[in-house]
């Protein structure tokens, strides 16, 4: 569970600072006072734009909601190797429907993923949202089946709840060759041999991630800080070949604003491998998480 555990860290030490999207405000602010470990507070957020504030009863420790389906979706496959596209969606529709357990912000594609159940119990005649998303959610599935040992192919079933772009599927195959080559040569050499398995349309700029030192220049010219993988993913390549320690991603990840919990556990995934997360982290997570 170490990989679930540093993505949940990377993800929670962040949520006080996620969908702040001035970079220099935080720039200005961690020259301060730390930018991890934060509860979020309307005050702080309203004093900065763009920002979103989302999360106004999460305690320190607490995650996102793309956290907690981590969470979630891990404890039911390591109990049912064989869940499948249809258990997770009941997972999530016990979550998420009007009385369900959480309690909390939820992003688009939940309620989407809702609305399309509520019609199919009325048999309406509406049109259903179509599983069309790029958020960071689509990796979710990868990253539990690769901790837990179960094939490629069920990740990519469950991934197509959401969406049906194989863009998720062929960057899950990217991500199998960093994966499986990060202790072996070094991190840049492993990245140029993945980006040869990604979709046609990033090699360019996941080339430019690992070759440019300048972050803002990087970020500015090829990717961004929003929540879609075509943002994330390209930073997930930049940052990976310029830490020095899981400390120093979380700091590196703060600094470039944005979807900023969400990519956390996108890098802490990778970033463990190398630089595995400290018990002292780990262990400022709600303490739910080691029930």
């Amino acid at each position: 569970m170490s990989s679930i555990l540093a993505a949940l860290t990377a993800n929670a030490a962040t949520l006080g600072i996620h969908w702040i999207y001035n970079a220099q405000f935080l720039k200005d602010l961690s020259k301060k006072e730390s930018l991890l470990w934060r509860k979020q507070d309307a005050a702080f957020y309203a004093s900065t734009s763009p920002s979103y504030f989302a999360y106004p009863h999460a305690d320190i420790g607490d995650v996102s909601s793309q956290g907690m389906i981590l969470y979630w979706l891990y404890e039911a496959m390591k109990k049912n190797p064989s869940f499948n596209r249809h258990d997770y969606r009941q997972l999530l529709l016990e979550k998420f429907q009007p009385g369900g357990s959480y309690v909390g912000y939820a992003e688009t594609y939940i309620h989407q993923l809702v609305f399309n159940a509520t019609l199919e119990k009325f048999k309406s005649t509406l049109t259903p949202f179509a599983a069309d998303d790029d958020h960071l959610v689509g990796f979710l599935p990868y990253f539990v089946t690769r901790i837990l040992n179960l094939p490629i192919e069920q990740a990519w079933d469950l991934t197509q709840l959401f969406s049906s772009r194989t863009d998720y599927l062929d960057l899950m195959k990217t991500f199998d060759v960093v994966l499986n080559q990060l202790t072996t040569k070094p991190v840049k050499d492993v990245l140029l041999d993945a980006v040869q398995f990604a979709p046609k349309r990033f090699q360019v700029t996941l080339r430019k991630a690992i070759e440019m030192d300048d972050t803002d220049a990087f970020i500015k010219t090829y990717a961004g800080t929003a929540c879609s993988i075509q943002q994330s993913v390209p930073i997930l390549f930049h940052l990976l070949p310029r830490i020095t320690s899981f400390d120093d991603m979380l700091e590196k990840n703060a600094l470039i604003s944005g979807a900023i919990s969400e990519r956390g556990m996108l890098l802490a995934v990778f970033t463990n491998v190398l630089y595995p997360v400290s018990p002292s982290l780990v262990n400022r997570l709600n303490p739910k998480f080691f029930e």
